[in-house]
């Protein structure tokens, strides 16, 4: 944010000269803790595009929650047991955008992702079976599943999928279909059955 108010200020006199090869930060990074904090959408989605990690965890938190705070410890202990995780922390209250994109409805709410296809949620604060499903999840795909060649380093973006909107907007737009849908069946022939 404070780039772009810079740039706003010395856009007329620098033509943007000075941050031309600044890197653009997608996600907040705590270097004493092995997770990341998306600062929105677009660079969440940016950065699981760009970093295309083969093991994702995502853990849906808010503030308001009391349970959430009684349970970090928990959790940065689950970022340091699991370091080939790719670990996120989503702050619903900061960050809401994501919270739906990925349909997260309740927090705590933990997502395991495998090359970026959702394999598993777990809503609550049970760690010892998160655990159990961390394993499980590192064990279908280094033993179990059967990938032929590289395939299993192939990350494509199933996390579009959880845009409802992206995958049914188009659909709704049609005002002919909304309106006709829902009397369509109303009507089912001659010689069926009315209900």
């Amino acid at each position: 944010m404070l780039k772009k108010v810079v740039q706003q200020t010395f856009a007329k006199s620098s033509q943007n000269s000075l941050f031309a090869a600044l890197p653009q930060r997608s996600m907040l990074y705590f270097n004493e803790r092995n997770y990341k904090v998306p600062e929105n959408l677009s660079d969440m989605v940016s950065y699981l595009d760009k970093a295309r990690p083969t093991f994702t965890l995502l853990y849906f938190t808010a503030a308001w929650n009391p349970v959430i705070k009684k349970i970090e410890k928990d959790y940065e202990r689950t970022t340091g047991l699991y370091k080939q995780f790719d670990h996120i922390r989503v702050d619903c209250d900061r960050t809401p955008p994501v919270k739906f994109y990925f349909d997260a409805r309740v927090e705590p709410q933990f997502l395991i992702l495998l090359n970026g296809a959702e394999l598993r949620r777990v809503v609550g604060f049970n760690f010892e079976r998160l655990h159990s499903y961390l394993d499980e999840t590192i064990d279908l795909h280094r033993n179990q599943l059967n990938y032929i060649g590289d395939t299993g380093n192939t990350w494509e973006r199933f996390y579009d999928n959880y845009d409802r909107f992206a995958k049914t907007g188009d659909y709704d737009k049609d005002a002919f279909r909304v309106h006709y849908e829902g009397i369509s069946d109303t009507w089912r022939g001659a010689g069926t059955q009315n209900p």
